[in-house]
């Protein structure tokens, strides 16, 4: 599962990372890859948390998921409105330090999907009757 939820969010890291110079190709290009990432990434999401969690915790893990997912939007426009203050426009090396900046989370939050311990039930085939 790490593989797959480290695979499928390239496709996020290099659409905000082609949003400091984008061009329409890399745009569209990256927004179809990103599409099919993500089903792949909330399907494996899913699967990490069903395999970690015994049988009376699956609620409480996701909630503690949500929360997180959740916080990150809050942090970043904590973030954008220090940042450009009482800016009337966005200037072009404002647009490449927020992208710069979004980016290298992405990538640091892409790398630690590999640094997940693998589940108890990884290594098991479900028995089929």
């Amino acid at each position: 599962c790490k593989i797959s939820l480290f695979l499928s969010a390239i496709p996020y890291t290099g659409f905000v990372f082609c949003m400091i110079n984008p061009y329409l190709w890399s745009v569209f290009t990256l927004s179809a890859l990103l599409g099919a990432g993500g089903g792949v990434i909330w399907t494996a999401n899913g699967e990490v948390i069903a395999k970690n969690s015994p049988g009376d915790t699956k609620a409480k893990n996701t909630g503690i998921f949500w929360s997180w997912f959740n916080t990150s939007m809050l942090l970043g426009n904590i973030f954008l409105y220090f940042y450009l203050g009482n800016s009337e426009q966005i200037s072009d090396k404002q647009r490449h330090v927020i992208y710069l900046v979004l980016g290298i989370f992405c990538a640091v939050g892409m790398c630690t999907f590999l640094l997940l311990a693998p589940s108890e039930n990884s290594g098991r085939r479900r028995d089929r009757k």
